[in-house]
């Protein structure tokens, strides 16, 4: 995917992470599979990038790693009925396990705070950069935090796991 290649271009190792779309039957696997990189890189800071990544990452570390949600669009916001009322309730639990909430519109941030989604560290509208960079918000954060270990949790634009190598 451009994301691997990006990041490993930039010097990170790149693994794969196979998730599905939506929550499923896989998710045991899903959460399993977050759990081993996350102890086998230690990294200082997790960035959890699109609503599937943000309910596996926020479910595996509940908390243990700061941590950073990207949901690129709130999953509710395309569910009907029971479906949204259940994904709207997960999000403003999930909250609790959120240091910082990083928001492509005004629009996002508006309907989080309708949610009562309200991360530990606040929230901030980042702006959508456009079609296909919305991959390079894991760069900003390095970029923020150089020499510091973090890991990218992405299901979107194909599914992986990226990290940062260890700085030397």
């Amino acid at each position: 995917s451009e994301l691997a290649e990006n990041a490993a271009a930039a010097g990170a190792t790149v693994l794969p992470w196979p998730a599905r779309r939506e929550p499923g039957a896989g998710l045991i696997t899903e959460l399993a599979g977050l759990r081993r990189a996350v102890a086998r890189f230690e990294p200082d800071i997790v960035h959890l990038h699109s609503s599937k990544a943000g309910l596996v990452g926020r479910l595996a570390l509940r908390g243990r790693l700061p941590t950073v949600f990207q949901p690129n669009a709130w999953s509710f916001e395309a569910l009907t009925g029971r479906r949204r009322l259940a994904a709207m309730r997960w999000e403003s639990r999930a909250a609790r396990w959120t240091d910082d909430l990083f928001l492509v519109s005004q629009h996002e941030h508006d309907a989080a705070r309708a949610c009562g989604i309200e991360p530990l560290g606040g929230s901030v509208v980042l702006g959508n950069p456009g079609p296909g960079t919305a991959n390079l918000v894991p760069g900003l954060l390095t970029a923020r935090h150089e020499g510091v270990p973090v890991l990218a949790i992405t299901s979107q634009h194909r599914a992986g796991v990226v990290y940062p190598s260890t700085p030397a």
